[in-house]
């Protein structure tokens, strides 16, 4: 039976002259590296900060934090990670650069995605996935199995696109491989997606040969199907409620690269299944457009702009049993050259701050105040990907760095 933890608490804080109940509302609101620090003040300390129902209340906490949201930067071609938080109030908004230290052969990694305080990475030459948590500077590797083959680059994609794929000769064929990090929150369980199919150059097939799911609570993997027929290019664009989604081709016959693609598909987590809907009306595969989390519904970022102009705006489409067009965020005020023009909008905040590009800069608009503020160039950054990113506690099964 355990331990309630009041009891807990009520013990590691016999010495606090502040109430239990206060206490525990003062560390909940901690940074991850202040909740990891206290963890050496005593054992009793430990223990509480262990205790399912603390990380539980951190979590709750952390989620409804409307300041804590960050964006992590991903420079692929130098293989150098930047990190910024969007809603926060400083002024200049600076990134700050954050060690990768998974691999003595950094040159070789690739960001999947983030998902609840997570990062996933994969090292394509050693075929190893990290699950990375920076505030804790812990992490936990995972050994892909041999279905698939071996990871390389296609650098075909354009900016902002996922630009990796993974390829085997099995039999005489080619077959791509696409992952997606996702979690359960009522197993409190981080899950790896793999999807494999056929692949040929030219032509995307909707072949489906198998998806497999990896379970950090079991350290294991398990084999899925799929009631339907589809087939993904690409990395999942966005994970949503711990739901991994992709763009996908779901017709029967092979569509010629270039072709729109018609829907999306996603993997439910709680239920181990994958499922289907529909793209939002104005959907169009580009650099423009964006797929994004908004306060636990799935959205997308349209863009909207007026070259030459200073009205460029962003519309937010939300999913809510369709797909529904919320309203327009902007005017954004900022005169883009014909000539370079290249404009995005990547992530969307709690607060409905917007992260974009434009040209060669990466700017936050504050919806508040409308204002816009460049915080990185990217000249040295002509290939990259951006993630939303929330630091998290996460003490399970991670491996200091």
């Amino acid at each position: 039976m355990s331990i309630p933890i009041e009891s807990i608490a009520d013990a590691a804080m016999a010495d606090c002259i502040l109430p239990t109940d206060i206490m525990l509302s003062i560390l909940t609101r901690l940074p991850a590296k202040s909740i990891q620090r206290c963890k050496f003040v005593s054992k009793l300390w430990c223990e509480l900060f262990c205790n399912p129902m603390f990380i539980k209340m951190y979590k709750g906490q952390f989620s409804l934090d409307p300041n804590n949201q960050s964006a992590i930067i991903f420079d692929i071609r130098e293989r150098v990670m930047s990190l910024i938080n969007i809603d926060s109030n400083d002024s200049p908004k600076k990134p700050s650069n954050l060690f990768i230290p998974l691999s003595d052969r950094p040159g070789h990694m690739f960001l999947i995605g983030c998902c609840n305080g997570m990062i996933c990475m994969i090292h394509h030459v050693e075929d190893i996935v990290y699950l990375w948590n920076p505030a804790m500077e812990m992490y936990s590797s995972i050994e892909l199995s041999e279905v698939g083959g071996r990871y390389i680059y296609d650098n075909r994609d354009d900016i902002l696109c996922d630009t990796h794929r993974r390829v085997s000769y099995v039999d005489g064929e080619e077959y791509f491989v696409s992952l997606g990090l996702g979690y359960d929150d009522e197993e409190d369980d981080f899950l790896l997606v793999r999807i494999v199919g056929l692949f040929v150059y030219g032509y995307l097939t909707t072949s489906f040969d198998l998806a497999e799911v990896y379970s950090l609570n079991s350290n294991a993997w398990i084999t899925v199907g799929a009631d339907f027929s589809f087939g993904v290019e690409k990395g999942s664009v966005v994970t949503v409620n711990g739901n991994p989604y992709w763009v996908a081709h779901t017709n029967d016959v092979e569509a010629e690269r270039g072709d729109e693609e018609d829907a999306l598909v996603y993997f439910d987590v709680k239920l181990l299944a994958f499922k289907i809907m529909s793209l939002p009306p104005p959907y169009l595969w580009s650099m423009h457009t964006s797929f994004v989390d908004l306060n636990g519904t799935l959205g997308y970022l349209e863009c909207a702009p007026n070259i030459g102009n200073t009205d460029s705006c962003a519309k937010v489409w939300v999913f809510e049993d369709s797909w529904i067009c919320k309203h327009t965020i902007g005017p954004i005020n900022r005169t883009f050259d014909f000539d370079s023009y290249v404009m995005s909008f990547v992530l969307c905040s709690r607060n409905e701050n917007i992260l974009g590009c434009y040209n060669d800069k990466c700017f936050v608009y504050d919806r508040q105040s409308n204002c816009v503020e460049d915080i990185l160039t990217l000249e040295k950054h002509i290939r990259f990907k951006i993630c939303g990113y929330t630091p998290n506690f996460e003490p399970r099964m991670l491996t200091a760095r």
